[in-house]
């Protein structure tokens, strides 16, 4: 191949308008998925979890289902029963924390409507335990779980 047959000059590319039209397109293209795959690599496996030691943060999974007190859902993630979970809890070392979650999602009752939210059901010692702190007013406590049928607590994301 012959690399002076092909001409880059501004008035090669004015007659061949065709050319110069899928040369950008195919780079605009290129451009674009990689900064697609780039943004979801970074999601997915680059990206902490904004908390001060997230390398020591382990999630318990059960391959055998057949725990007691535990269930699988859709997706295939274990959940344990709040009295499974609290067996865990008190058996663990005093240096070692556990918490609990679970998500569902909701409404949220604003001015103008009801809004569709997501929400993370969590233990009163889960903020705790990721050594989060608000940044406004208070986040969820051990005492919060000591109440039966005691006041709902909220804890608002940004988001």
């Amino acid at each position: 191949m012959d690399l002076g047959a092909i001409s880059a000059s501004p008035r090669a590319l004015r007659r061949q308008p065709g050319f110069f039209a899928v040369a950008v397109c195919t780079l605009a293209l290129g451009v674009a998925s990689t900064t697609a795959v780039f943004s979801l690599f970074y999601q997915v496996l680059l990206r902490t979890l904004p908390v001060p030691e997230p390398r020591e943060l382990v999630v318990f999974h059960a391959d055998n289902l057949d725990l007691p007190g535990s269930v699988s859902k859709d997706n295939s993630e274990s959940v344990f029963s709040y009295p499974m979970y609290t067996r865990l809890r008190d058996g663990m070392p005093s240096w070692l924390g556990i918490a609990a979650r679970s998500s569902s999602s909701g409404q949220l009752l604003t001015e103008g409507g009801t809004e569709r939210v997501r929400i993370e059901i969590v233990s009163g010692n889960f903020f705790e335990t990721l050594k989060l702190t608000p940044f406004a007013g208070r986040l969820f406590s051990t005492a919060d779980d000591s109440v039966r049928g005691g006041n709902a607590v909220i804890v608002l994301s940004h988001g």
